[in-house]
């Protein structure tokens, strides 16, 4: 996965970040082709109070994250919510779409289309559920780094928090290795998944 920088902000930590998460969630969601990821700024959106946090471009495979005046956890929160539409697009969910719908992150389209509704249900559950899996998988030490600050994040890591960044998490609850819709069979997320995504 490429991630490509086009802020005036040092992105260096986020992106270290953004790369220990990615191997997870990719696992995690059992997905093939990579997505690109672009960094964007854009003052005008931060200043909105409804403006774009993310979103998803399915033509181009890419996740457009916008990190102005947002703590980093909540950048990566958006990551995942718009990995699980990469997910979509990857297993054709994009191609079930009915005619003359609104296009995926534009004003209603999550309101104007069931099939469209349902992708966007499965990004917030599935999304949340990964983020929170890989958050509760890490040690201690490394879950403060990710929790400090966007000013802390963006400084040059020192010499411990580099081999915390190295080092590989802990042991996680779920087992990556075990498709995502088999752990959760049974569960809430499994009688929901299959009603919304037919």
């Amino acid at each position: 996965m490429d991630i490509l920088d086009n802020t005036n902000e040092e992105t260096g930590k986020l992106q270290q970040i953004i790369k220990q998460f990615y191997p997870f969630a990719k696992e995690y969601l059992d997905f093939g082709d990579d997505p690109n990821v672009v960094l964007r700024s854009d003052g005008e959106n931060a200043g909105n109070f409804l403006g774009k946090t993310a979103y998803y471009a399915p033509d181009t495979y890419e996740i457009h994250l916008f990190i102005d005046k947002r703590h980093p956890k909540d950048v990566l929160r958006s990551l995942s919510h718009e990995l699980v539409h990469h997910s979509q697009n990857c297993r054709g969910e994009f191609d079930k779409k009915h005619e003359n719908v609104p296009q995926m992150g534009e004003t209603g389209y999550a309101q104007g289309n069931p099939h469209l509704r349902n992708m966007e249900k499965e990004a917030y559950l599935v999304g949340n559920l990964l983020f929170r899996d890989w958050c509760d998988g890490l040690s201690s030490q490394y879950s403060a780094i990710l929790l400090e600050n966007e000013d802390k994040m963006n400084q040059e890591p020192n010499k411990t928090e580099k081999k915390v960044l190295k080092s590989e998490p802990k042991t996680h609850p779920r087992d990556p290795k075990k498709p995502l819709k088999q752990w959760y069979f049974g569960s809430l997320y499994d009688k929901l998944a299959k009603k919304w995504t037919k």
